[in-house]
C-alpha cells in the first residue's frame, strides 16, 4: 500500500476529517510537517492555512531556513502563511512545556479569529511509541494511549493524520517527492528527555523487538477504547462537579459509593478537565487518593503546570494558581422604563452582567423586589469587600456576608468573585443566591422592580 493510501485509510477508518472543511496546518520546516504540508495540499476538498512558530530559541539563520523550505513547498499556491514569534516563559514548567503552551496559544488565537475548524499536526507512529514509553517509565496512570488521532485541547480540535505511518515511511515519501527540509538543532540536544529517548532507548528497543511499533499502536487503540468506556461509566458523576473562576470543585458526597479504581479514573479526568495538557504522575495520584481515603480534613497538593489541588471533607478543589479571572468594573445599573404587568407597575433591567454563579446552588435567574425600599433610584454592582454585611431573605437579622457565603458552600476563591447588587449601603441581591430581607415584597408593596441575571457566556 502506498504512503498516500495508508494515510487516507487511517483517516477514513477514524472519520478524522468528518465535518472538517477548513484547517490550520502546523509546520516547522522539518521533514514530518513539511511532508504533511505537501500531502495536505493534494486534498482538494480542504481549505488550508499554514502557521510557523518562532520560539526564539535558535539562530536566525535556522529560522530563515525553516521559512524558506516552507515557502518553497507553498510555491504559488496562495495559501495563507502565518508566522508567529512567541514569548517563552519557562519559569516553573520547563522550556519544552512552555514552548508547547505558547504554540497552542498561537493556534488558539488564529482559530478564535477565523472560521477554521481544526489544527492539523504531523505526529507519527514513532512519536506515539516514544510518548507511551515515556509515560510508562515515569509511572503515569493516565494517557497511556500516547497520542490521540483526534483531540480537543483548549477548545480546539487537533487532528493527527500521520499517526498511522512511521518516521522511515515519511523520509521515503519526502525523498520520493524531492522535498528539501531543515533540521532543528534542538532535536539533537541531550538535555531534552525525549531526544535521549529517541536517540538511545528506541533504537535499543527495536534491536530486541523489531515489530514494537505495531504492538504499541495496537495497545494505544486498546487504551483509547478503554478510555471511551470509562468516560461513559463516569458520566453520571459529573453532576457533582461545578465550575468556579479558574477551576472546578466536586462534592464528595456524590462519590461515596464509587469503586476505588473508578474514583482514581474520575480524579484523573477531573484534573485533565482543568488542564488538558497536564502530565500527572502516579506519585501525585497516590498521595491524593491516600489522603482522600483517610478522609483528611484539609490538604493541599501542588501539581505540574501551576495547578493546586485542595482536599477537604466536602470537596475536591482544583484550580490554576495563575488563572486570570475576567472581573467586571463596579458600575451603576439604571432602572428601566416602568410598564404595566400582572404584578402592577414593574421596572425591568435588561443589562447583562458578567459575574459568577455557582451552578451547584439553586440559582435564581431573576428576582422581584420592592422598588420603594431602595435607598437610591438606581442600583450598582460590585464584588464583595471586607466587612460587608448582608440581611438574607427570611433571616432574623443581618450577618457577615462572608459567613453567609461560607454557609452556602462557597470556597474562598468563589466568595471573592460573587456579584453583589446594592443601593446606597444596602446589599440588595447576592446575585444568583439570595435576595435581601430589606427589599422583600409585602402586602404594602406598591411598586415592583424586576431584576434578571444571565451569565455572559450563556
Amino acid at each position: 500500500m502506498s504512503f498516500e493510501s495508508t494515510v487516507t485509510s487511517y483517516c477514513e477508518e477514524r472519520r478524522l476529517f468528518s465535518g472538517v472543511k477548513r484547517v490550520l496546518l502546523a509546520v516547522s520546516g522539518g521533514v514530518d510537517s513539511l511532508s504533511l504540508l505537501y500531502f495536505m495540499m493534494g486534498q482538494d476538498d480542504l481549505y488550508i492555512e499554514v502557521i510557523y512558530c518562532d520560539h526564539g530559541l535558535r539562530d536566525v539563520s535556522e529560522i530563515q531556513k525553516d521559512q524558506g523550505v516552507i515557502r518553497s513547498v507553498l510555491g504559488g499556491s496562495g495559501l495563507v502563511f502565518h508566522v508567529k514569534v512567541l514569548q517563552i516563559d519557562s519559569s516553573g514548567i520547563g522550556v519544552e512545556c512552555a514552548a508547547r503552551e505558547a504554540r497552542l496559544n498561537a493556534y488558539q488565537e488564529i482559530l478564535s479569529n477565523s472560521e477554521l475548524d481544526a489544527v492539523v499536526m504531523a505526529h507519527h507512529r514513532d512519536d506515539l511509541c516514544e510518548t507511551m514509553l515515556m509515560q510508562l517509565s515515569k509511572g503515569a496512570k493516565s494517557r497511556l494511549y500516547g497520542i490521540l488521532p483526534r483531540q480537543i485541547l483548549y477548545g480546539m480540535s487537533i487532528l493527527r493524520p500521520f499517526l498511522g505511518v512511521t518516521k522511515s515511511e515519511i523520509l521515503e515519501y519526502a525523498a520520493e517527492h524531492g522535498l528539501t527540509y531543515s533540521d532543528d538543532s534542538t532535536n539533537l540536544s541531550a538535555p531534552y528527555i525525549r531526544n535521549q529517548c529517541r536517540e538511545k532507548v528506541m533504537p535499543a528497543l527495536e534491536d530486541v523487538f523489531p515489530a514494537y511499533r505495531t504492538a504499541f499502536a495496537r495497545f494505544s487503540q486498546y487504551m483509547q477504547d478503554r478510555l471511551g468506556f470509562e468516560q461513559r461509566i463516569l458520566a453520571p458523576y459529573w453532576a457533582f462537579v461545578s465550575y468556579f473562576p479558574g477551576g472546578l470543585k466536586c462534592r464528595l458526597e456524590g462519590l461515596s459509593d464509587m469503586d476505588p479504581f473508578l474514583r482514581q479514573q474520575f480524579l484523573l479526568q477531573f484534573i485533565e478537565a482543568v488542564s488538558p495538557s497536564v502530565r500527572i504522575e502516579g506519585s501525585h495520584l497516590e498521595s491524593i487518593l491516600q489522603c482522600d481515603a483517610l478522609g483528611t480534613n484539609k490538604k493541599n497538593f501542588e501539581l505540574p503546570e501551576g495547578l493546586r489541588f485542595e482536599l477537604n471533607s466536602k470537596y475536591w478543589v482544583l484550580y490554576q494558581l495563575s488563572a486570570e479571572i475576567d472581573r467586571f468594573e463596579p458600575q451603576e445599573i439604571q432602572i428601566g422604563e416602568v410598564y404595566r404587568s400582572f404584578l402592577g407597575e414593574m421596572s425591568l433591567s435588561t443589562k447583562r452582567l458578567t459575574a459568577y454563579v455557582d451552578p451547584a446552588l439553586r440559582v435564581r435567574g431573576s428576582e422581584i423586589l420592592d422598588l420603594d425600599c431602595l435607598s437610591e433610584g438606581s442600583l450598582s454592582i460590585r464584588y464583595p469587600q471586607e466587612g460587608d454585611v448582608f440581611w438574607p431573605l427570611g433571616a432574623d437579622a443581618p450577618v457577615s456576608l462572608d459567613v453567609f457565603l461560607q454557609k452556602q458552600g462557597l470556597l474562598k476563591r468563589e466568595r471573592e468573585n460573587v456579584a453583589l447588587l446594592y443601593s446606597g449601603a444596602t446589599i440588595v441581591w447576592v446575585v444568583g443566591c439570595r435576595l435581601s430581607e430589606q427589599v422583600r415584597i409585602s402586602p404594602n408593596t406598591r411598586r415592583f422592580l424586576y431584576l434578571e441575571f444571565s451569565r455572559e457566556d450563556s
